[in-house]
C-alpha cells in the first residue's frame, strides 16, 4: 500500500472514531488525538497506526494541565489488535481487531472495533477514574491537581492538546 493510500485510510479512520465517541464528549483535536477536558486535567484516547503494519495500537491517559512534562504522557492502559488484546467485544465475541487491511476488515471495521472498544472499556475506565476524584490516576500525575494553578503550564498542556480556551 502506498503512502497516500495509507494516509487516506489513517484520516478516515479517524473521522469515523470521531464521529463515534462525540457523543461522550470526546473531540478530535488533531490527527490520532481524541480528548474530553475538565477543570483540572484532559482525558484523552491516541490512536498509534504503525508504520509497518495496517495495524492501530490505541493509548489511554490523562494530562493534567499543571504537568510540567512538555510532551503526551501515554500513562494509562493501552491495547493491540487479536490475541495480544485481553479484551473482548461483546458484538463479535472475538478479542477486538483493529486492523485495517485484512480481506472483509478494512477502515469502517476497524473504525467500528475502536469505537465499540472505546464505549466498552475506555470510556468505563475514565469514568471510573473521574467518579472516585481522580486518585486512581498514577504518581506523579495525581500530585499535579494539587498544586497552584500554572498560567504557564495550563497554557503548555492546552497546546500539547490542541484544546482552546477562553
Amino acid at each position: 500500500m502506498d503512502t497516500k493510500e495509507k494516509a487516506r485510510r489513517k484520516r478516515r479512520i479517524n473521522t469515523l472514531v470521531a464521529e463515534g465517541i462525540h457523543e461522550l464528549g470526546f473531540k478530535k483535536t488533531k490527527p490520532n488525538l481524541f480528548v474530553r477536558p475538565h477543570d483540572k486535567l484532559a482525558q484523552f484516547m491516541f490512536l498509534h497506526f504503525y508504520t509497518n503494519l495496517n495495524d492501530i495500537r490505541i493509548h489511554l491517559g490523562h494530562r493534567v494541565f499543571n504537568d510540567p512534562f512538555t510532551s503526551l504522557a501515554l500513562n494509562g492502559i493501552h491495547a493491540d489488535s487479536g490475541k495480544r488484546n485481553k479484551w473482548t467485544n461483546p458484538e463479535t465475541k472475538k478479542n477486538y481487531e483493529f486492523g485495517y487491511n485484512i480481506i472483509d476488515h478494512k477502515e469502517d471495521e476497524a473504525a467500528r472495533e475502536v469505537i465499540v472498544f472505546f464505549k466498552e472499556v475506555a470510556y468505563p475506565y475514565f469514568e471510573r477514574i473521574r467518579e472516585n476524584d481522580w486518585s486512581e490516576l498514577p504518581d506523579p500525575v495525581r500530585g499535579f491537581i494539587e498544586e497552584e494553578d500554572s498560567i504557564e503550564l495550563f497554557e503548555q498542556s492546552h497546546k500539547i492538546l490542541k484544546l482552546k480556551y477562553a
